[in-house]
């Protein structure tokens, strides 16, 4: 699995944490994808798209520089949970 899939996955984890959504296929239905499309991305090697990243990063206020492995830092400055690895 690429970084940024896993980016995004730790992310989606962080979301729920956060009590921004309650369940994952909340979080899966806000942003276009399904559950087994999910699956197929930890277990098959395929993708989140283009649109799923955008709309993630939009609906729960993620920085897509975290996605894409440029920050630490997911939510905006004022929101600011920092992942160290």
């Amino acid at each position: 699995m690429n970084q940024i899939n896993k980016n995004m996955l730790n992310a989606i984890d962080q979301v729920i944490f956060d009590k921004k959504a309650r369940f994952k296929n909340d979080v899966y239905e806000a942003i276009g994808t399904t559950r087994q499309r999910v699956n197929d991305i930890k277990y098959n090697g395929t993708n989140f798209t283009i649109e799923n990243i955008d709309l993630f990063c939009k609906t729960y206020d993620v920085q897509p520089n975290y996605i894409f492995g440029i920050s630490n830092e997911i939510y905006s400055v004022q929101n600011s949970v920092q992942i160290t690895q």
